[in-house]
């Protein structure tokens, strides 16, 4: 299984990411080949001054980019740049972002930093010193499925 998980670029942290990984390999394989569209259409240089005025201007606040995994089942969101607090934890955000979507109680949310899934209770600020691109910005991937009394579609 390591060598599979290799194979698509999966780093494994517990026991808790082998469990996803047997549960949502599809939604995993597509988190592998996952290429941020803002990375995409905003040079670097751009980026990164952009960033830099952000943290000029907000030091206790941390810019993130969300965008959402490749055809996965919950909806895209309406906006893919945020500012937020340095203190806030991940389950917080995780909230955040799932009011944003509007996402229906039987679905489930992933919420994915460098093709992980972070501690709920590390801080927005931690996984900033981090994990950070190079560009000043965090970039963090969402993707779901249908869990709770739901029909589970798998397929990519």
């Amino acid at each position: 299984n390591d060598f599979i998980l290799a194979l698509i670029g999966v780093p494994i942290a517990d026991t808790a990411d082998i469990i996803f990984i047997l549960t949502y390999p599809d939604l995993l394989i597509r988190l592998a080949n996952m290429k941020f569209r803002f990375k995409e259409e905003t040079p670097a240089e751009q980026r990164r001054q952009e960033a830099e005025k952000i943290r000029a201007k907000y030091p206790e606040r941390i810019p993130v980019v969300v965008e959402r995994v490749p055809k996965s089942q919950i909806p895209e969101i309406d906006k893919r740049k945020f500012l937020v607090p340095n203190d806030i934890t991940m389950a917080q955000f995780m909230w955040i972002i799932r009011k944003r979507i509007q996402l229906a109680p039987e679905k489930a949310i992933f919420l994915f930093v460098d093709k992980t899934i972070p501690q709920s209770s590390s801080t927005m600020g931690q996984i900033y010193a981090d994990h950070k691109d190079e560009d000043g910005f965090l970039y963090i991937a969402y993707g779901g499925e249908n869990t709770f009394g739901g029909e589970l579609k798998v397929g990519v």
